[in-house]
């Protein structure tokens, strides 16, 4: 019993340091946000530490009493007199303030146990108040410091008395009844005792855990969110009171979707766990490192010199940190990570303002090439702005399928005949003129839009090619994102119904980004779609994600080589030789091939050399709406068939 309520006295006290320091937090937010709104009124630091106390004393058990004494003068307290346990114990504390000390004592005629563990200085603002305050007893208070004996008083005299009796009887049992009697009674009262000490701390273990896992990210045992913002809110007191300037890091991983597409979510989890590692080991013990869901950490870090550089040189050791290859269930994964940064006060002393300005900060990051930090700039706000609007814009376009479809010829090398068109969307904004397509393309992808405007490309481009000659295909994009739509079959053939376009003049043109999932999805959506005998080409070969495993476990009809090796053919060996193999790479597999991209009659004629199938480029016609089509020529282009 004694052993019991020693440990569970030891967790309350825990436990009220924990909602002390919370409260404490709420209070200079409160004071703060009271100061801001009273303009007149001096801003008061004074927290007193008699409320916590009362406070949580309204939680506990008649019959636990929590006091704190400390020898020095604190003001709203006053200087506390130390009895002799007490002073023991403060003794102690100076040595080795991890102690615990207890002692059973009499107390009001009933006997008690006594358990007093020491107390810290932990909050800055706290130190601030008593190291300025004329009334304080001392003023140089740190982090750490030993501030007071935190004691728990229980009254046990009842359990003691229970234990007592139950002796009693035991002993009285070995005289009269004998020791059957004796031994089922020491049985019996053993196991009450016992069971009651194990609901003792099981209660008392679940309390601590709730609160643990309301404050902590189960993955990585790091704070979450809701207590990032308290740390914040506490950097920012530290500013008003002590000019004390810090920044915000938003981070947030690149290609991790990957990771857990590819390898699965516990590898994604464990990548996680080995990024908080190398997170830890790049910052002070002073730092503050958070995990605000999936793959994103935030981090506080205060400097007193050349604040800006510190940030700089931590958010660039932090980049090359996670840049380097982590070692997952026998994979090797690489992943980046992007860093948005906010300066206080430069950037303000809000907390929310500071973590929304970061995440501007951050999506800057990645917008710029991902892998890169990126501090907030005023003209960034007008950039999202931009946008938002253009989002909105397009939004509406696309629901009244005010974009275009232009198409850019592709044409046989050897005969030079047009033998089909890429679709390609166009918008022209009411007030924006022509808009890129390499600014809203993007942009629908990632704000989920792309769906609905690729459904539209489908259906317009197949009505526009049921009315051209019967040789002539027409080639459209697919995005990763319509493959996540269960319906992406039913689409394409409704596209096909609806505007009486034979399947065989169809080319669907995918990236190897589709594959990255490793999704047996896509794999049969595919086979369906090539089973109704539409054509599935490889877009982009040679870029991004390439793999010759994806040529090979699918039978595609095409690859498309990108126009970047085409357009540097000339003047680079590599980009000639990658050329080279692909075209090799599809004679072997029986595939067609299309070079992109072709813009002069030497890049045309070095291709059709080495055996291009197809060629597509401003050399043979920029890409135009379908009224101005036509499949009998091809610009002013000579082809020479002799060669």
């Amino acid at each position: 019993m004694i052993e019991a309520t020693h440990r569970s006295s030891v967790e309350l006290a825990n436990q009220f340091k924990l909602t002390r320091d919370d409260q404490s937090r709420y209070l200079s937010a409160l004071l703060k946000r009271y100061a801001d709104a009273n303009s007149n009124t001096q801003l008061d630091t004074n927290i007193p530490f008699k409320f916590h106390l009362e406070n949580f004393r309204k939680g506990i058990s008649g019959e636990v009493n929590l006091t704190s004494t400390t020898p020095y003068l604190i003001f709203n307290t006053g200087k506390g007199r130390l009895d002799d346990f007490q002073a023991k114990a403060w003794e102690a504390f100076q040595e080795n303030s991890d102690v615990v000390l207890e002692r059973l004592e009499i107390m009001g005629g009933q006997r008690s146990l006594r358990v007093a563990v020491a107390d810290h200085m932990t909050n800055s603002i706290c130190i601030s108040c008593h190291n300025s305050n004329t009334q304080s007893g001392k003023h140089d208070w740190k982090i750490g410091d030993v501030s007071a004996v935190l004691e728990v008083t229980r009254r046990v005299e009842p359990y003691l008395a229970a234990a007592e009796q139950r002796s009693n009887i035991i002993v009285g049992s070995l005289a009269v009844g004998g020791c059957a009697v004796a031994l089922v009674l020491i049985a019996f009262t053993g196991l009450i005792a016992r069971r009651t000490q194990e609901k003792q701390e099981a209660d008392w273990a679940s309390s601590i855990k709730i609160t643990h896992l309301a404050r902590h990210d189960s993955l990585t045992g790091l704070i979450n969110r809701a207590v990032f913002m308290e740390k914040i809110e506490e950097a920012c007191a530290g500013l008003r009171l002590r000019d004390e300037t810090f920044n915000v890091l938003l981070l947030d991983l690149d290609r991790f979707k990957a990771v857990n597409d590819m390898l699965g979510h516990p590898a994604g989890d464990a990548l996680l766990q080995e990024v908080t590692q190398r997170l830890r080991s790049a910052l002070r013990e002073a730092d503050v490192l958070a995990r605000l869901g999936g793959d994103e950490f935030a981090i506080i870090i205060r400097s007193e010199t050349n604040p800006r550089g510190f940030a700089t040189e931590l958010a660039n050791r932090i980049i090359g940190a996670i840049s380097e290859p982590f070692g997952i269930d026998g994979n090797q994964v690489n992943v980046g990570v992007s860093v948005g940064i906010a300066a206080a006060p430069d950037d303000g002393a809000d907390p929310v303002d500071l973590v929304k300005k970061a995440d501007i900060a951050l999506y800057q990051a990645k917008a710029g090439g991902r892998s890169r930090y990126c501090f907030f700039d005023a003209g960034m706000l007008s950039d999202l702005d931009a946008r938002n609007r253009l989002e909105h814009d397009l939004r509406g376009a696309i629901s009244s399928k005010a974009l275009e479809l232009h198409y850019q010829p592709i044409v046989d090398a050897k005969t030079g005949i047009p033998c089909g068109v890429e679709a390609l969307a166009r918008w022209h904004h009411p007030e924006l003129g022509m808009v890129a397509a390499d600014r809203f393309i993007p942009l629908a992808e990632q704000t989920g839009l792309i769906v609905p405007l690729g459904e539209w490309i489908l259906q317009k481009a197949c009505a526009d090619a049921a009315g051209w000659p019967e040789h002539i295909k027409v080639a459209v994009n697919l995005s990763p994102m319509q493959f996540k739509q269960t319906n992406l079959l039913d689409v394409v053939m409704c596209a096909l119904v609806e505007s009486g376009l034979p399947p065989q003049r169809l080319e669907l043109e995918v990236t190897e980004t589709v594959f990255l999932a490793n999704d047996p999805e896509h794999w049969a959506v595919l086979r369906q779609l090539k089973g109704l005998g539409i054509s599935i080409a490889l877009d982009d070969f040679g870029t991004g994600y390439s793999s010759l495993s994806h040529v090979t476990m699918f039978p595609f009809d095409k690859i498309k080589i990108d126009k970047s090796f085409t357009q540097d053919m000339t003047k680079s060996a590599s980009c000639a030789a990658v050329i080279s193999s692909t075209l090799a790479i599809g004679r072997g597999l029986d595939m067609t091939t299309t070079a992109e991209g072709v813009e002069t009659m030497e890049q045309f004629e070095l291709l059709r050399a080495s055996g291009v199938t197809f060629v597509q480029g401003y050399l043979f016609g920029e890409p135009g709406p379908a009224s101005k089509l036509e499949f009998s020529r091809v610009g002013n282009v000579q082809i020479n068939n002799a060669a």
